[in-house]
């Protein structure tokens, strides 16, 4: 008996040790990030968004070569909007104008009723116009909140 507890403790030394020593990938958070989207009547779109992993330091856009900055103020407030989750999009309104989002998901520092939370920056004729925090709750209550920076 003595001769199997000692074997099981050797058995369970050695498998400890291996997988002490075992490698695992690590993701590195992004810190900066640039993307160019095809716009169908506007060309190129260039995105630059800078920042860690729990909060954005600098969005930028260009379109037709005008540059638009969006106000720090904009995001200031939004911690945990992932570099990893930007998307490009844009539509043509009801009334004809064009207008151009740069959409996150909030991935941290969300609150706790809170199942899921995307940011859109919008910006209509290469400016930035306001940004829009759409929630679902746990209850899947989708509330939107439009905020404009001047």
């Amino acid at each position: 008996m003595r001769s199997l507890i000692v074997q099981t403790f050797v058995v369970a030394c050695l498998v400890d040790a291996a997988s002490a020593r075992a490698s695992y990938e690590m993701i590195h958070p992004w810190k900066k990030v640039t993307i160019v989207a095809a716009g169908s009547d506007s060309g190129d779109i260039t995105v630059t968004a800078e920042g860690s992993p729990t909060l954005m330091a600098a969005l930028s856009v260009k379109v037709k070569g005008t540059v638009s900055e969006v106000p720090s103020k904009a995001f200031s407030d939004l911690p945990g909007l992932a570099l990893n989750t930007i998307q490009v999009r844009s539509e043509s309104g009801r009334d004809g104008r064009h207008w151009l989002y740069v959409v996150f998901s909030r991935t941290t520092s969300l609150p706790a009723n809170v199942v899921e939370q995307t940011v859109h920056f919008a910006f209509e004729a290469g400016k930035f116009k306001h940004r829009t925090v759409t929630t679902k709750d746990k209850r899947k209550r989708i509330k939107s909140e439009e905020k404009t920076y001047r």
